[in-house]
């Protein structure tokens, strides 16, 4: 009986191309298409499901493969990566390893990571709290399937690849989980080497990266949103060198203040530009 079902997010996906990924066992694909479709491909290490729709966002399409799962455990995935051989058996042994876990983050190894190479590795198993939670993406969790449906944890819509906010829905999901009580794990195994050179979100660190960034933190608290900004800037210097710290943490608050709007970058710079041209009129 197939434990493990691979959830994985992806745009204008065939079989093929899922199939190379090495996935193993239940796979289901929430593919942004052209249209609505439902396909399923028997392989003889996996079998592959697509369901595939007009809806534009990461979070809404990761949203949609977990509606669909039906095993005790998924692990979310992305289509640029490549897995381990018996990845399911792994997640499932690591389940029973840490039997009180609702969700377990695993190793991934990287290529093409550049200025984004700044991945946390776990050495051992360890319980995940808000203050050190922050530092994993989506393709890295596995989630007993019991607990996301008793608490109703989803991802966010607003961000992500495809949403009004480039990146974080990942973040968000980790954290509500832990406020809605269940309990995460690091494990210390890797599960799949991902490639990051084509990047749907990360463009450098410019404006739009840290007005992005600056309505994560609101989404996160709206009390706690000032300090988180504070720290970000202060503990990752390296990613103001272009901007500037000052200028940095002038488009965090930007970010923040509008995201109560659920203004764009786009839409901000776009009013910005219109204030300054009525200005000068």
């Amino acid at each position: 009986m197939n434990k493990v079902t691979t959830l994985v997010a992806s745009v204008n996906a065939v079989a093929d191309d899922i199939a190379a990924m090495n996935v193993q066992g239940e796979v289901i694909v929430a593919n942004q298409g052209s249209a609505s479709a439902f396909t399923k491909d028997d392989r003889p290490s996996a079998s592959i499901m697509i369901l595939s729709t007009e809806t534009r966002g990461v979070g809404i399409n990761r949203n949609l493969a977990l509606l669909l799962a039906r095993t005790p455990f998924v692990l979310f995935a992305d289509d640029d990566m490549q897995y381990e051989d018996c990845y399911p058996d792994m997640v499932a042994r690591a389940f029973e390893e840490v039997s009180d876990a609702d969700i377990l983050v695993f190793n991934l190894s990287y290529r093409n990571a550049g200025d984004v190479n700044r991945r946390r590795v776990n050495n051992k198993v360890k319980r995940l709290h808000f203050y050190n939670i922050m530092n994993y993406g989506a393709p890295r969790i596995a989630l007993r399937l019991d607990a996301q449906r008793s608490s109703s944890l989803w991802f966010s819509t607003e961000f992500g690849g495809g949403a009004i906010y480039g990146a974080g829905e990942d973040v968000l999901f980790l954290l509500n989980a832990i406020k809605k009580g269940l309990k995460a794990y690091s494990y210390p195994a890797q599960i799949a080497t991902t490639d990051l050179a084509d990047s749907s979100w990360f463009c450098g660190y410019g404006e739009k990266y840290f007005y992005d960034k600056g309505a994560q933190f609101r989404a996160i608290s709206r009390f706690l949103w000032p300090l988180l900004t504070l720290q970000f800037v202060l503990r990752h210097r390296e990613t103001t060198s272009l901007l500037g710290l000052v200028s940095s943490l002038v488009w965090l608050v930007r970010g923040a203040c509008r995201y109560t709007k659920r203004m764009s970058f786009s839409e901000y710079v776009a009013s910005s530009t219109q204030g300054v041209s009525s200005a000068n009129e």
